[in-house]
């Protein structure tokens, strides 16, 4: 799914002439959208040129800078194509390198997810696995940075903190005490439930998101607010649309962090509709398919983004891509597909 309604041609550049005048222009501080309006190309493609052939030059007597070399870049550029050799599958197939690109750079699609994609819904043939569409990123073979991957720019590595419990919520029922057959995923009705915010000062909504643990089915709902009664009506809502006897198959539990906009416990499970459980401070891997399911809604509204600005329409189509998005968990079936042959309402 994406949220731009035009797309940009990518045409590699090949030729010195065309990369020294990048490099004269470059020295003359010419913008990169007329570079690229010279040379006929998109500006992601000089963006990535110039990255490609940045060499140290001495500044001064006593420093360096990186500069563009067209030399240096041509060098490389064939160097790259000597290492590619004759046996380079995605280069005799051109329709599965175009479909690739675009699933991953339009769509936001892995390298896995977009290769199961194709193989599930086109007549194109796929003769690479997912760490060949990797290497082939890393190599500059693809027109596709690195950090343009779903988790191409890699986090730092959060130290796991003692599980403990919340001590604003001591009424609410523990992790600890819920269903052990809950962790081995075998059964469907089991949601974790979580709210992505938008930048600070950039208004007030906020999306509640519930992820179901064994398909990993999502539901998205748009709330005015982080208040308590704003996910409790959220909730009554679910109820009303699914009516309450389906609502209590449906949501067998639901497990959610200590957030304030979650303690109303009582609001929530309603009459007994569903069973709720709270995991322990700072222990986000207990809620690991919402971390997932919220790394997927980032792809396309970044942490900072307002969240007043996304549409109904927007949401609901947010939550279909993700509900049709192929998962490595489940055998690269999306979780429709994954329902589907599961019979699972």
């Amino acid at each position: 799914m994406s949220q731009n309604n035009f797309t940009t041609k990518h045409i590699k550049i090949k030729d010195l002439k065309q990369r020294e005048s990048i490099e004269i222009m470059l020295k003359v501080n010419t913008p990169i959208s007329i570079i690229a309006m010279h040379i006929g190309v998109g500006e992601r493609t000089i963006r990535n040129e110039i990255k490609r052939g940045l060499v140290d030059q001495q500044d001064s007597m006593y420093g360096f800078k990186k500069k563009y070399s067209a030399d240096y870049s041509q060098t490389e550029y064939e160097r790259r194509n000597v290492t590619k050799g004759p046996n380079l599958k995605i280069g005799k197939n051109i329709e599965l390198s175009k479909e690739v690109t675009r699933l991953i750079r339009d769509e936001k699609y892995s390298p896995g997810a977009a290769l199961a994609k194709i193989k599930s819904e086109s007549v194109i043939e796929v003769n690479v696995c997912e760490r060949t569409v990797y290497n082939y990123v890393r190599d500059g073979i693809l027109e596709i940075e690195y950090t343009e991957l779903p988790y191409g720019k890699e986090s730092p590595r959060k130290n796991k903190k003692k599980a403990s419990r919340s001590l604003k919520n001591k009424d609410g029922i523990s992790i600890e005490e819920r269903d052990k057959a809950i962790e081995n995923r075998d059964c469907y009705g089991h949601w974790e439930m979580d709210t992505v915010v938008g930048g600070t000062g950039k208004g007030s909504s906020v999306l509640l998101v519930l992820t179901e643990r064994h398909s990993r089915e999502e539901k998205i709902i748009k709330l005015p607010n982080r208040k308590q009664e704003s996910v409790v009506k959220a909730i009554d809502k679910l109820e009303n649309k699914y009516g309450k006897k389906k609502f209590r198959e449906k949501f067998l539990t639901i497990t959610t962090d200590n957030g304030v906009e979650f303690l109303d416990h009582k609001g929530i499970t309603k009459g007994e509709r569903t069973k709720m459980y709270f995991a322990h401070a700072y222990s986000s891997w207990e809620r690991g398919s919402n971390e997932v399911a919220n790394r997927l809604i980032r792809r396309f509204y970044e942490k900072g983004y307002n969240i007043d600005e996304i549409s109904e329409k927007q949401i609901i189509k947010l939550e279909n891509w993700i509900n049709n998005y192929p998962r490595k968990i489940l055998g690269w079936k999306s979780t429709n597909q994954f329902l589907e042959d599961k019979q699972i309402f």
